[in-house]
C-alpha cells in the first residue's frame, strides 16, 4: 500500500467513512505504531500525534469489549499486520535510499567562464571546463575501482597510475571510458549532439553500456552522435582539444551551436542567428576567454562579414 493510499485510509477513518475491514486495519496499525518511534510517514511536524489523537478518540467512541468477540479482531490481524509491515518497510526503504543518494556523492561544478581544477583522492587531477558538472562517490580509491561521472560538460583528466584499480569515467548516453592511467579529454556538453574523447597519453578504452566501441592511442579522438549512436574515430591534435585550460577554444569546422554553447559557458550571453541561412554557418577560429565580449564578437563577424546586436543578454547575428 502506497503511503498516500494510506493517509486516505486514516482519514477516512477518522471521518468515520471506513470500512470495517479497513477500520480494523488502522487500529492494528495504531497499536504497532505506538512502539515505533522511528516511521516517517508524516513530514509535518505535530500532523502524526494529532492524527493518533484522533483515532484514539475514534477508539474510545466505538470500542465496547463486551460486544465485539475476541475472535472478530484476531481474525483480521494476520493481514492487517502483513499490509502495516509491508507499508512500514517500504517508506522506511524508500527513504533510505533517498538519504544515501543524496549523501554519497560529492559534487563539483565550474561555472560561467571558469575552469576549475579538482584533485583526487588518489592524486588524478581534473580539469572542470566552465558549465561543467562531477561527481565522485564519497568512497572514492576504497574499492577495486576509481569512478567518477561526468554528468555535464568538459573535462580534462590526468590520471595517476594503478594497474590494480581502472579509473572509469561515466558520461552521458551510457558512455564510459577505462584506463589505468593516462590523461584524456572529454566534451559532453548535453547541449551539443556529439560527445567527443580525445586522448593526449597512454590508451583509453570506449565503451557504450558492455560493448567496446574504440581502444583509443594519443592523437586520436572518437566522436559519438548522440541520435544515432553511430560515431568515428579519427586523428586530432590533443593541444587543441584541451587548450581550453589555458584560456584558448579552437573550433574546427565547429557549427553555429557549437558557436553558441562556447559563448554561453565563456561568456554567460545566448547568440542566436537571424536567419536559416547563418544558423547554417560553420567556423573555424580560435577564442580567447581573456579577451572581451566586444572583441570576440568582432571576430566572429569577420568569418562571414556579418553584424551584431544585443539586446539584455541575447546577441543576434545578422
Amino acid at each position: 500500500m502506497k503511503t498516500e493510499k494510506f493517509r486516505d485510509l486514516l482519514k477516512r477513518y477518522t471521518e468515520g467513512k471506513a470500512t470495517q475491514a479497513e477500520e480494523l486495519l488502522v487500529e492494528q496499525w495504531y497499536h504497532d505504531e505506538r512502539d515505533n518511534e522511528d516511521l516517517l510517514l508524516f513530514r509535518k511536524p505535530g500532523k502524526e500525534a494529532s492524527l493518533k489523537e484522533d483515532i484514539y478518540g475514534s477508539l474510545s467512541a466505538r470500542w465496547h469489549p463486551q460486544k465485539s468477540p475476541a475472535h472478530r479482531i484476531s481474525r483480521y490481524i494476520p493481514y492487517a499486520a502483513a499490509i502495516i509491515l509491508f507499508t512500514v518497510l517500504s517508506i522506511t526503504a524508500g527513504y533510505l535510499i533517498r538519504h544515501r543518494n543524496s549523501e554519497s556523492y560529492l559534487s563539483y561544478e565550474a561555472g560561467t567562464g571558469a575552469v576549475r581544477t579538482i584533485i583526487l583522492p588518489d592524486r588524478s587531477r581534473v580539469w572542470l571546463n566552465s558549465g561543467s558538472r562531477l561527481r565522485i562517490g564519497k568512497s572514492f580509491g576504497e574499492t577495486r575501482k576509481r569512478e567518477v561521472f561526468l554528468d555535464e560538460g568538459e573535462a580534462f583528466f590526468e590520471v595517476t597510475k594503478d594497474k590494480t584499480r581502472p579509473f572509469i569515467v561515466q558520461m552521458p548516453n551510457g558512455l564510459r571510458t577505462g584506463v589505468l592511467g593516462t590523461s584524456f579529454n572529454i566534451s559532453a556538453y548535453r547541449a551539443l549532439p556529439e560527445i567527443r574523447v580525445t586522448v593526449s597519453t597512454g590508451r583509453v578504452e570506449i565503451r557504450r553500456k558492455e560493448q567496446v566501441l574504440a581502444v583509443l592511442n594519443p592523437e586520436s579522438r572518437i566522436v559519438y552522435r548522440r541520435s544515432n549512436r553511430q560515431y568515428k574515430v579519427e586523428e586530432f591534435g590533443s593541444e587543441e582539444s584541451s587548450s581550453w585550460r589555458e584560456g584558448r577554444i579552437w573550433l574546427r569546422g565547429a557549427d553555429f551551436n557549437e558557436l553558441a554553447s562556447v559563448m554561453r559557458n565563456v561568456y554567460g550571453v545566448e547568440l542566436r542567428a537571424e536567419s536559416a541561412e547563418i544558423a547554417a554557418y560553420h567556423y573555424n577560429l580560435q577564442l580567447i576567454a581573456s579577451r572581451p565580449l566586444e572583441a570576440t564578437l568582432s571576430v566572429i563577424c569577420s568569418v562571414h562579414q556579418n553584424q551584431h546586436r544585443r539586446k539584455n543578454n541575447v546577441i543576434e547575428i545578422y
